[in-house]
């Protein structure tokens, strides 16, 4: 989808460019520097897509903060966590060798002359061991409960950035779209002022054909036969063509304009054909 907007981005770029390109005025952009009309549409687009790119960049780095962050949450939890059943394993083990010490003693007392039995000895290792085997698997256990705690942060962060990175393409192409559709208002708002005056130039840019075109120019002569006399009592277009080239371009935002089916030679009823 990203390649289907980046040739429509081009397509923009280049518009107010080429051969029956609207000749505009100048205007000053956000950045204070005077630029040519023409290239008005140009810059709009421009500055849509850097506001967009720059969107982009700080979801991408809010992301990467939210990850390292989890991350490092993560790996804090884990080293309590060795710490405290390091500790756990240092203390059986203190306990085992103590009981190990007291075991003549208590054998004593219940009768036993013989010291150390071998089943006794065997009996104390297997309760170390087995209290060593509980408290590995305890950590492991919490180990897996601290790994599934970063692996839900990690796709909550992710999943909230796709949001944020969708929401962010959407509201730019919705940008761009209604960009387009003040390019062609004010296209077509300055073709009708063009056409007023006997020059259809422009509705080339909208879609019209040089058979058309010239259709609309020979009905035009015809209805202002006057708008076509030359000094020497004949007719032609020079004077048309330029007082229409007179026509400015105000940039796209500030142009009003009566409707352009309405200012078309043959009324409200003539044809328009829009740029696909």
């Amino acid at each position: 989808m990203n390649d289907q907007y980046e040739r429509a981005d081009s397509a923009l770029l280049r518009q107010g460019s080429g051969r029956g390109a609207l000749r505009a005025t100048s205007y000053v952009d956000g950045a204070g520097r005077k630029r040519r009309g023409s290239s008005y549409w140009s810059a709009q687009a421009a500055e849509l897509r850097a506001a967009y790119e720059a969107r982009r960049e700080a979801d991408r780095q809010a992301l990467e903060a939210a990850e390292q962050f989890s991350r490092e949450s993560a790996a804090a939890r884990q080293e309590a966590l060795g710490r405290e059943y390091r500790g756990t394993n240092r203390q059986l083990y203190r306990d085992y060798m103590q009981q190990q010490r007291a075991l003549p003693q208590q054998l004593a007392a219940r009768g036993y002359t013989g010291g150390l039995t071998e089943s006794s000895l065997l009996r104390l290792g297997n309760a170390y061991g087995e209290a060593l085997n509980d408290n590995e698997r305890e950590r492991i256990g919490r180990q897996a409960e601290n790994d599934q705690v970063l692996a839900q942060q990690l796709y909550d962060a992710r999943a909230a950035a796709a949001a944020a990175d969708s929401q962010a393409l959407q509201d730019y192409y919705s940008q761009r779209r209604e960009l387009s559709a003040r390019r062609q208002s004010e296209l077509e708002r300055r073709a009708a002022a063009l056409a007023a005056q006997g020059d259809f130039r422009l509705y080339r840019k909208l879609g019209y054909t040089d058979r058309e075109i010239r259709y609309l120019e020979r009905m035009f002569r015809r209805q202002h036969p006057e708008l076509f006399k030359s000094p020497g009592g004949g007719s032609g277009r020079g004077g048309r063509r330029g007082a229409a080239a007179a026509v400015s371009d105000p940039g796209g935002d500030t142009g009003t304009g009566e409707g352009f089916r309405a200012s078309l030679p043959g009324g409200p009823g003539t044809r328009v054909r829009q740029t696909r």
